[in-house]
């Protein structure tokens, strides 16, 4: 259910859009957003403007898309990269998953978008400290996936 303050940031974002096309001669802009803004109609907007989005994607608010990566994941066709930092006393795992070429909705038309998943682990106690989803229209591979995650954490965290 989307409430009214929502309706209305949705709203305001779709001007903010319009209002501010990018060229072909502009450089790439990459907008990050919660998933208040992971939906079609502002997708297609950003899109449709000349921008790029990773937007956070919440398994509760996308049902179908989900279903999807469960699916894909049950056949095999879910990629996963694991990587290891040092960070003081702490080792880190960041462990992703990550699919391209999903629908965003179940109703048809509906617009394909790149997944992608971030689970980050203490390995000395296996807490997990960080996790969350994003959706995305850059291409993800072994090679970007990071890049896409941590581009998608930076406007829901400070670094230290």
């Amino acid at each position: 259910m989307v409430t009214t303050c929502q309706d209305c940031e949705n709203a305001a974002a779709k001007r903010w859009i319009a209002a501010h096309p990018l060229s072909p001669q502009d450089p790439p802009v990459t907008l990050l957003g919660d998933d208040l803004y992971c939906n079609q109609p502002i997708c297609e907007t950003v899109l449709k403007h000349g921008y790029h989005f990773i937007f956070v994607c919440k398994q509760t608010s996308h049902p179908e898309l989900y279903d999807w990566v469960d699916y894909l994941e049950r056949v095999g066709e879910v990629k996963t990269l694991t990587q290891f930092e040092i960070r003081g006393r702490q080792r880190l795992s960041y462990h992703y998953r990550f699919v391209n070429g999903i629908p965003l909705r179940a109703t048809q038309p509906a617009l394909d978008v790149n997944w992608c998943e971030v689970t980050v682990t203490d390995t000395s106690n296996q807490k997990t400290l960080y996790h969350n989803a994003f959706a995305t229209c850059h291409q993800i591979h072994d090679q970007n996936v990071a890049e896409i995650v941590t581009a998608g954490r930076a406007r829901t965290e400070r670094r230290k």
